[in-house]
């Protein structure tokens, strides 16, 4: 699997990707053999990860969101239509939106009364997830590819502001680096 480094050409590493080797996979010294410095193929990994983890063929997106709160006490004024809006909104704006798609962004947001006067914990975890086929038995699942999430505990006059300020941020993060990646595809 590694002859083509041998010869110490920058198609080398190239060659090992296309037979199948993960960028992230290749040892360290078949990409100084290949003339790769270090830096250049730090750069090459990362660039192999962000294409596997956001590549979609500047495909639109569907989103789902769930919203899970303790059954104690009344839930803060936070819901999952108000988070729906945040990340349609993002996604219209991208022109990245469709109900139908088959790669989907998922948000999930936990609340908890923390039982300190008016405080909540949460925890949320947004992910963009790609559909893929496990060759073995043929399945297909949404496996997440980029993931980011946060946790904290807030009054409950902030617990909105908290939630939504993490999603949209979230949000622009993700867009700004799919958009990137996929560049090419979107022009």
């Amino acid at each position: 699997m590694y002859f083509g480094a041998i010869f110490g050409n920058t198609g080398a590493v190239s060659l090992l990707i296309e037979a199948g080797a993960d960028a992230m996979e290749v040892p360290d010294h078949l990409y100084e053999r290949a003339g790769f410095t270090e830096e250049e193929a730090r750069e090459y990994r990362e660039e192999k990860r962000q294409r596997f983890q956001l590549f979609n063929a500047c495909k639109p997106l569907e989103y789902f969101v769930s919203l899970d709160h303790s059954e104690d006490g009344s839930p803060p004024q936070l819901t999952e239509k108000a988070i729906s809006a945040a990340v349609e909104s993002r996604l219209r704006g991208a022109r990245l939106y469709d109900s139908d798609a088959s790669n989907y962004f998922f948000v999930y947001a936990h609340l908890l009364e923390s039982g300190v006067g008016g405080r909540w914990s949460y925890d949320l975890d947004v992910s963009f997830n790609k559909r893929v086929t496990d060759e073995a038995s043929g399945l297909r699942r949404g496996v997440p590819t980029w993931e980011r999430g946060a946790i904290g505990i807030v009054s409950d006059s902030r617990v909105e502001e908290a939630i939504l300020g993490h999603v949209r941020g979230y949000m622009d993060q993700f867009l700004a680096d799919y958009l990137r990646v996929n560049d090419k595809s979107c022009e």
